[in-house]
């Protein structure tokens, strides 16, 4: 799903916001976007399944839910004038069209402050019944 979304967040009219093909950190720990303000960053798939309905025949059904984060910071004294439309672009991406059968799309939004950086992190999950 990650380069399904680096391909729906390039389509977009993100004014002075750019999007990273690189994860959002270095191979040292290096945390990306806080060095790169205004640059968005999508991490790679992580993945979780969890048992839903198991029965005495052995029918097993789970939820598989891949999830994709994405992260982006900015000067928090001066917030970009598009940040809500960013925002709510890269929320929208838990509706990108797949085929892959997802039975339930969710995303949360939280913020975070490291000095004077507004941290972003954006989850969307796609979940599957397998």
């Amino acid at each position: 799903m990650r380069e399904e979304v680096i391909d729906y967040l390039q389509s977009q009219n993100l004014g002075s916001f750019t999007i990273a093909s690189e994860v959002p950190w270095t191979e040292t720990g290096t945390v990306l976007y806080l060095k790169n303000l205004k640059k968005i960053y999508v991490d790679v798939d992580a993945f979780t399944t969890d048992p839903l309905i198991t029965t005495f025949t052995g029918l097993n059904i789970t939820n598989e839910t891949t999830t994709v984060r994405v992260y982006f910071a900015n000067d928090a004294k001066q917030l970009p004038s598009n940040y809500d439309e960013v925002v709510s672009v890269i929320k929208a991406a838990k509706d990108i069209n797949t085929t892959a059968g997802y039975a339930r799309r969710e995303v949360d939004v939280s913020t975070s402050y490291d000095n004077d950086r507004l941290i972003t992190e954006i989850e969307l999950r796609y979940i599957k019944l397998t």
